[in-house]
C-alpha cells in the first residue's frame, strides 16, 4: 500500500517501490528524484532538519513533480520527531487539504491528534490541546473505522478524555474548597454528563450531595440575614418645617469575596 511505502519504508526502497528508483538523465545530479533519495537518508539517518531542507528545495524547485507529495509528508514527520508539534501539525493539515483522497490520510490524521496529544499539560491547566486531541482522534474513528490507525486513535482518545474529566474535578474540588458551592455543583454536574464511564461517578455523586447539602443551609439562614437586616435599617425621619426626611439607605447584605489563588483555567482564558 502506498501509504506503508510514504511511512515505513527507508529513502530508496520508497523511490522504487513507487517505480522511478531510476532517475532519468536529464534532471541532472540534484533533480527532484536525487532530493528525495537523501531527504529520505538524512531522514532514517534522524538528521531530521537537514531532511527539511532538502524537502523544502523539492516542494519550492518541483511543486508539480511527483516526489512532491513525499516531501510534504516527510516534512510533517521530520518536525514531529524533532518535537515541533505546531509545525508539524500544520504540515499535516496542509497535506490533508492538498490530497484528501490520498491513501495516507488516516494515518496523516492520527499524526495530527498526536501533536495536539503531545502539547497536553496536567489537569491544572489550560486543557485546549486535549481537547483538539480528542477531535482529530473521533474524527479518525468515525471516518476511518477499519484503518489500523483508529484502533490507536481509540486508546489515545479515552486517555485524553479521562485528563479533560479530572480536569473539570480538579476545578470543582477547588469550587468546593473556597465555598462557591453553587459553581462547583455545575462543575460536578457537568463531569456525570459528559463524562459518565471514567470511573470517577460515586467520587463525583459524594460531592454533588456536599454542594447540595450546604446550599440547602445557606438557604435557611438567608431568612435570618433577612430579619437583622431589617432591624438595622434605619426608619423615616419625624417631619420637620413641613418637610418629610427621607429615610437612610439600607444596608446591603455583604457578598461573599471572589476565591483567591483560583486556577487558571477558571480565572483567565489562554
Amino acid at each position: 500500500m502506498l501509504s506503508l511505502a510514504l511511512i515505513a519504508l527507508p529513502g530508496c526502497s520508497v523511490l522504487n517501490w513507487l517505480g522511478i528508483g531510476n532517475p532519468p538523465k536529464e534532471e541532472g545530479p540534484m533533480g527532484p528524484h536525487q532530493l528525495a533519495a537523501e531527504g529520505m537518508d538524512e531522514f532514517n539517518d534522524r538528521h531530521y532538519k537537514k531532511a527539511v531542507e532538502l524537502f523544502k528545495q523539492i516542494k519550492d524547485r518541483y511543486p508539480y513533480s511527483k516526489y512532491a507529495v513525499l516531501a510534504e509528508l516527510k516534512t510533517a514527520d521530520a518536525h514531529y520527531n524533532l518535537e515541533e508539534y505546531v509545525e508539524a501539525a500544520f504540515e499535516y493539515q496542509d497535506f490533508e487539504k492538498l490530497h484528501p483522497k490520498n491513501e495516507v490520510v488516516p494515518y496523516v490524521i492520527y499524526q495530527t491528534g498526536m501533536c495536539y496529544y503531545n502539547q497536553m499539560l496536567t489537569i491544572d491547566r489550560d486543557q485546549s490541546a486535549t481537547e483538539s486531541a480528542v477531535k482529530e482522534f473521533e474524527r479518525l474513528v468515525r471516518t476511518y473505522p477499519n484503518s489500523n490507525y483508529a484502533i490507536k486513535a481509540k486508546a489515545r482518545r479515552d486517555k485524553c478524555i479521562r485528563n479533560l474529566a479530572d480536569h473539570e474535578y480538579y476545578i470543582g474540588e477547588f469550587y468546593f474548597k473556597s465555598k462557591h458551592y453553587q459553581a462547583a455543583l455545575g462543575r460536578f454536574k457537568g463531569i456525570l454528563e459528559k463524562y459518565p464511564d471514567v470511573g470517577q461517578y460515586y467520587d463525583t455523586m459524594s460531592y454533588i450531595q456536599k454542594c447540595q447539602a450546604m446550599l440547602a443551609e445557606q438557604a435557611k439562614k438567608e431568612p435570618t440575614k433577612k430579619v437583622v437586616q431589617d432591624k438595622t435599617t434605619p426608619e423615616a425621619s419625624p417631619p420637620q418645617d413641613g418637610k418629610t426626611i427621607p429615610a437612610g439607605p439600607k444596608l446591603q447584605e455583604p457578598k461573599d469575596a471572589p476565591g483567591q489563588g483560583a486556577p487558571q483555567e477558571a480565572t483567565q482564558k489562554k
